[in-house]
């Protein structure tokens, strides 16, 4: 049985992560280059919850600086996100199985570059798909998790880039591309960082809106993975 002692949470917006603040037993607030970091205790477990702000830079700064500093043995990343899978309602949640770029997403131009060894480069590392399969089994996230309260939920691939496509045609083609289900801003920046520092790492993201449903956006969603969020820590020991 696995054991996390020391827990760094990352979400981008208030909506995402003050419920979690909050939830913090005896807090210390930090500013960690100038990114807000509340340190405290959820159950027995020493927890950081750090406000990343939004997109694809500060995801992977903020989550670097936090990591260097707190120097935690899990990793987790959640938030909201948009629905590419048309199986997924606003509510449903998405256990990132895998995570990929999408900022790097060119469509059918060819020419986007003309010398063949940075285009070979850009392929390698533009196309490149974080997998967290294996950290989502180890942890004994129930995948698919089904009913858990506000909805369905289900392993899938996270994109994130710094967009928010509302088109449709822009959404399917992404989707055939990466194989995406879901589309935020930071997953991929925070499995990104928890790869490099081979820490473990568990992303999900709750769907606030679907553009391919026309099912509009929902900010009280930000509060529901919060607390699917809190269940999973009272829980983490007895389910390794």
């Amino acid at each position: 049985m696995r054991s996390f002692e020391r827990i760094l949470i990352s979400a981008a917006m208030d909506s995402e992560i003050l419920d979690l603040m909050e939830e913090l037993d005896q807090p210390e607030r930090l500013e960690v280059a100038g990114y807000t970091l509340v340190l405290g205790m959820i159950e027995d477990k020493t927890v950081a919850v750090l406000k990343t702000e939004i997109g694809m830079v500060n995801g992977t700064a903020s989550v670097a600086f936090a990591a260097d500093y707190f120097k935690p043995d899990l990793i987790i990343n959640l938030g909201t996100a948009g629905a590419h899978n048309p199986q997924l309602h606003v509510g449903d949640v998405v256990v990132a199985s895998s995570t990929a770029s999408i900022n790097n997403y060119f469509g059918d131009d060819p020419e986007i570059f003309t010398d063949p060894l940075l285009s070979s480069r850009a392929a390698s590392h533009f196309n490149r798909i974080l997998s967290s399969r294996y950290e989502c089994e180890e942890l004994g996230i129930p995948c698919p998790m089904t009913e858990y309260g506000s909805g369905k939920s289900m392993l899938g691939c996270i994109g994130s880039g710094d967009i928010w496509n509302k088109d449709k045609e822009a959404i399917d083609a992404i989707r055939e591309e990466f194989g995406t289900d879901a589309e935020d801003m930071e997953t991929y920046a925070a499995a990104h960082v928890a790869s490099r520092l081979q820490i473990p790492f568990l992303g999900f993201r709750i769907m606030s809106n679907s553009e391919v449903l026309g099912e509009a956006y929902k900010p009280e969603t930000g509060s529901y993975c919060q607390s699917l969020c809190l269940s999973l820590l009272e829980n983490i020991d007895t389910i390794l």
